[in-house]
């Protein structure tokens, strides 16, 4: 990889302050605003504004916001702040039942609610809240209490000794790879029906205008374009599993041969790049429409599929065991498991020049590599919208690619998105960077003690690591004093 950015940023950046802390959009459409941690001499404060003027809540569920102290392994639930979408709210009123679990709580119903609900409460100190982080938790249930959705979101703000040293997270973006060839594949399928028992194609056949239509259109819409070259198409036919084994491979191997054979009349498509291959019978797509079936004797009919006999044998078990089962599959499953699965392989010219990166980007920027992605990337400032939206886009196109997930995890922790930066970081990888990442992720969090243990791994390698390891052990010594 090439040298990686290194971003230090302060606290007051990424949010991380006691005062005035940037406003955070939950999911439902709550805005917190003005989050703050306060000590004085009765106790920790807990203050922020909620506009509820645009949240968004279904008249059969809840909303339910709640402040936590988090300080490692330490938390402490503020009071919430519910919010019932109609039917729900008069649900608890008719049934006499209370609208909070707690007194402190407070509900509304959403109709009733004010467009800004100034938020306050209080709670004893205690010596593991220096250092500790504000989050707000966010809940959505419906019926019988079912939890919907649960979210954790933050920190907003931090409580600190005004002489205490802080932690300042140093970001590391990395430079991808850069890939020799950029090799891509568009797969698809093809449902292309034959008169029984036959192998020849009838393009008029039923639906066989249509889907041959999409093979034609898929392979157009890639020699169309003059940044991709077009290499291969490969096919493999698949038959379901009624009637003999020795049949159905005549079919399926035929079958696929048929396709070849027509679209070797089609001009876009040389002979030589189409490879062609076939399964005689489709066990495993039948295995996947039971497994995700509600049909009665599920997993009687699974341990036939999953059984070691032989395919003829197997076929006709299945039929005498679950006769009903099995004439319900033959209608709904097994015309689906008749199929051409097609793949066109082709190759995107790589883009040097940060314009055509930038014009790609606008129009097609699935075209790019995680590299060039990155290229755009560098061309603006690291704290400008335009550098987040070309990470965020580089990992939606690349999902599991390490260095993706390792930069958005880092925008993500800049914005104080802390489940989300954690979702990426599973999947960042075992490199030097990602480790220290996770070391910054739970030091953000304020668990100082696996931060460490992230950091000593790489303290090596990384001088960010070794420096923040020193920066924490102030910090603990620090916090001894005030004990």
């Amino acid at each position: 990889m090439k040298k990686a950015i290194i971003i230090a940023t302060i606290l007051a950046c990424a949010g991380f302050i006691n005062a005035s802390a940037q406003d955070l959009t939950l999911d439902n459409g709550v805005v917190v605003k003005n989050a703050s941690i306060t000590r004085d001499r009765s106790g920790m404060h807990v203050n922020m504004d909620l506009d509820l003027s645009g949240v968004n809540v279904k008249t059969n569920r809840g909303v339910k916001v709640s402040p936590t102290i988090i300080n490692g392994k330490d938390t402490v639930s503020c009071a919430s702040l519910v919010v019932y979408g109609r039917n729900r709210y008069y649900y608890y009123i008719r049934n006499d039942k209370p609208l909070t679990e707690n007194e402190a709580d407070k509900a509304f119903r959403k109709n009733d609610a004010p467009d800004t609900f100034q938020y306050a409460d209080s709670f004893k100190y205690d010596k593991w809240m220096d250092g500790a982080r504000l989050f707000v938790n966010e809940k959505e249930f419906g019926c019988c209490n079912k939890l919907i959705k649960d979210d954790t979101k933050g920190p907003l703000a931090v409580y600190t000794n005004p002489a205490a040293i802080l932690y300042y997270p140093q970001f590391i973006f990395v430079h991808p790879k850069a890939e020799l060839v950029k090799a891509r594949s568009l797969k698809r399928t093809a449902y292309i029906d034959f008169p029984v028992s036959q192998t020849v194609i009838y393009p008029s056949y039923r639906r066989n205008t249509t889907e041959l239509s999409k093979i034609h259109e898929s392979i157009d819409s890639l020699k169309s374009d003059s940044d991709i070259t077009v290499n291969y198409l490969t096919l493999k036919g698949f038959a379901s599993p009624e009637s003999p084994y020795s049949n159905n491979t005549r079919l399926a191997k035929g079958r696929v041969e048929a396709l070849k054979n027509y679209l070797l009349n089609y001009p876009q498509i040389p002979a030589d790049s189409i490879r062609t291959d076939y399964e005689p019978e489709n066990w495993e797509g039948l295995r996947k429409f039971v497994e995700a079936s509600d049909i009665t004797n599920k997993q009687g009919i699974l341990n036939i599929i999953d059984s070691n006999r032989e395919p003829d044998n197997k076929e006709a078990y299945l039929k005498k065991t679950y006769p009903v089962e099995y004439k319900y599959l033959l209608e709904e499953c097994y015309p689906g498991l008749r199929r051409t699965d097609y793949a066109i392989g082709y190759v995107i010219r790589g883009y040097e020049s940060i314009d055509d990166i930038r014009r790609v980007y606008a129009k097609s920027p699935e075209k790019l590599s995680s590299e060039e992605f990155f290229m755009l990337a560098e061309s603006y400032s690291q704290d400008t919208p335009e550098f987040k939206d070309v990470i965020m886009t580089a990992v939606n196109f690349y999902p599991k690619d390490p260095v993706a997930n390792l930069n958005a995890a880092n925008i993500a922790m800049k914005e104080g998105r802390m489940s989300d930066a954690g979702k990426y970081l599973d999947k960042a990888g075992d490199s030097y960077d990602a480790i220290y990442t996770r070391g910054v992720y739970n030091a953000v969090i304020g668990d100082n003690e696996r931060a460490k243990i992230y950091f000593s791994r790489v303290a090596s390698e990384l001088p960010q690591a070794a420096q923040a390891i020193k920066t924490l052990d102030a910090i603990e010594a620090q916090r001894h004093l005030f004990e």
